[in-house]
């Protein structure tokens, strides 16, 4: 018998079962990925840079001056179209301005993200509220 082709054989078949057993190992840690929490995790992300652009572009200091159809606006033409946002805006003492708006063509959903960001208009405190969600 062919010592070498003895010691290929048993050298194979180690490399294939490691190989199984690894790839076993990487299906189940992938299957406990819950692909929502890093879907949830980009969105709250999103929601972040959507507040700090509407504060920067004065978005939030025209929806107290104009009205809310001003956030309306600017949430249709410049986010996601598979996204969707509902913003309130309180007051210094978190008293709702009804100044409130949403992405057109959004219903209501029940699990959804919340961002808080506060803002000066005119020498006011005040708050926003932002609930995101995916369509």
């Amino acid at each position: 018998m062919n010592k070498k082709g003895v010691f290929f054989t048993i050298d194979a078949m180690i490399a294939i079962l490691a190989t199984i057993i690894l790839i076993t190992m990487a299906f189940f840690y992938l299957g406990q990925l819950n692909i929502k929490e890093v879907g949830n995790n980009e969105l709250l992300e999103y929601s972040k840079s959507v507040m700090a652009v509407m504060e920067e572009n004065e978005t939030f200091d025209n929806v107290i001056l104009v009205g809310s159809s001003v956030g309306e606006e600017f949430l249709e033409n410049y986010t996601k179209s598979s996204t969707c946002f509902n913003v309130t805006i309180y007051d210094q003492d978190l008293v709702d301005q009804d100044l409130g708006f949403k992405k057109l063509d959004c219903g209501n959903y029940s699990e959804n993200i919340v961002v808080y960001r506060s803002f000066i208009t005119d020498d006011e405190i005040y708050m926003a509220k932002m609930e995101a969600y995916y369509e």
